[in-house]
């Protein structure tokens, strides 16, 4: 992917979910960790600048990237653990 289509991703993401809505699914996974889908948590990483990165083998994982922050990896499977969860919590409240 080039440089034109991860901005246009990164853009497009805050189109398709805006802020008023992460923030919704951000409280929702601070009551409760449990039960929470891959795309609620690709949605949020995405609002936050994160790009998800699929052209790096065919696992069970995406790697979503971001220019001076560390990787975030996430299992493709639903529903996603709870220590993931957290994770993209304390991301959320780093930035």
């Amino acid at each position: 992917m080039t440089i034109k289509g991860d901005v246009y991703k990164l853009i497009s993401g805050f189109r398709r979910v805006g802020i008023k809505k992460v923030e919704k699914i951000i409280q929702k996974f601070k009551n409760t960790p449990h039960g929470h889908s891959f795309e609620e948590c690709a949605k949020v990483l995405e609002t936050l600048g994160y790009v998800m990165n699929t052209k790096q083998g065919k696992g069970k994982h995406v790697k979503f990237t971001k220019p001076g922050k560390p990787m975030v990896i996430i299992p493709k499977k639903n529903p996603v653990s709870p220590a993931t969860v957290n994770d993209i919590i304390k991301i959320h409240e780093e930035n």
